[in-house]
């Protein structure tokens, strides 16, 4: 039950924190855009924090209730995929194929470098700490 509550916390977390980096970032861009920018900016910083989780539980005894609360509970709730799928759906149907694909093909290919880079970043990370640096 207690992985529940980790999973119900860490998603509210991140479905709120989605929302005001997504919010925040359409606001900065000030660009009167059918491209969707919050949502590739909230997928290429979460893919790089998965990144970074991941390389810290794998590099680490990281706690699997620790684990829990980020991977399936914050990372859950931050990422949007689904929110990409349906705004690449809407471009197409709106017959914006262009600003579809380039939406595709930035939240997928952005996002596995970004999830590269973040476990890297977090192995040369945990190895600094460790004195190997």
């Amino acid at each position: 039950m207690f992985n529940f509550v980790l999973v119900l916390i860490g998603g509210a977390i991140g479905s709120v924190s989605r929302f005001a980096l997504s919010t925040w970032v359409n606001q900065v861009m000030q660009v009167k855009s059918i491209f969707p920018y919050g949502t590739l900016a909230v997928n290429m910083i979460g893919s790089f924090l998965a990144g970074v989780v991941w390389g810290v539980s794998t590099e680490t005894t990281m706690k699997p209730e620790i684990r829990i609360f980020m991977m399936v509970g914050f990372m859950g709730g931050f990422t949007t995929f689904s929110s990409y799928a349906l705004e690449s759906y809407n471009l197409f149907d709106n017959g914006e194929v262009k600003a579809a694909f380039m939406n595709i093909l930035a939240n997928n290919v952005l996002s596995l470098i970004l999830v590269f880079a973040g476990v890297i970043t977090a192995k040369y990370i945990i190895k600094g700490l460790r004195g190997g640096i």
